[in-house]
């Protein structure tokens, strides 16, 4: 039970930083000028709704997955699998906007600098599913992914999961070291 707590916060802050970081101004600018910009808005807008949608009934499904609801663990695996999709596409991205960032800043007679990203570059291709991260493959990686989540969504209706904010209250404690003054008994002059 720890372990399916632990997944679903894993998954969900996954989400958040997903969500958060595939708006950057970087992200943005790199990918404005591999794609067109329309095509690029569209792909952005859809991925913000498709997280928004899972993230609604997220709750919902880690509550479910804790009575052992055997379909929602396979919803959640496959959402889990989705997710780390996107931030492998998002790692790749954020590689290439630092070695073109990198490439810019750097000296023509700095070629020990670009030869290492084109090193690192062969051998994360070894063993990425990614063989070259040029324009029509990161759309179409892009595609495929909101393709898989778009199907995740529309089997949230069918396995009845439904949104539960402000429900009732998480029962999760807050994680802190910090002690509330009210509850501290004793030494009252120390106070």
């Amino acid at each position: 039970m720890a372990l399916e707590l632990v997944g679903g916060a894993l998954l969900s802050a996954s989400l958040q930083f997903l969500f958060e970081r595939i708006g950057s101004p970087e992200i943005l600018s790199y990918l404005g000028k591999k794609s067109k910009k329309s095509d690029f808005d569209e792909l952005l807008s859809k991925l913000k709704i498709l997280f928004n949608s899972v993230s609604a009934v997220l709750d919902d499904a880690e509550h479910k997955q804790i009575s052992r609801n055997r379909a929602v663990e396979a919803w959640l695996d496959d959402l889990q699998d989705a997710v780390f999709d996107a931030e492998d596409l998002y790692d790749d991205i954020e590689y290439d906007v630092l070695q073109l960032k990198v490439e810019a800043d750097s000296k023509p007679s700095n070629s020990k600098v670009r030869n290492l990203f084109k090193h690192k570059k062969k051998f994360r291709n070894l063993f990425s599913n990614s063989h070259d991260s040029n324009d029509q493959d990161l759309e179409k990686r892009m595609r495929k992914i909101l393709e898989r989540l778009e199907y995740i969504v529309k089997q949230k209706d069918v396995l009845g999961l439904k949104e539960r904010v402000g429900e009732r209250p998480s029962r999760r404690l807050p994680s802190t070291c910090l002690v509330e003054k009210s509850e501290v008994y004793g030494r009252d002059d120390d106070k």
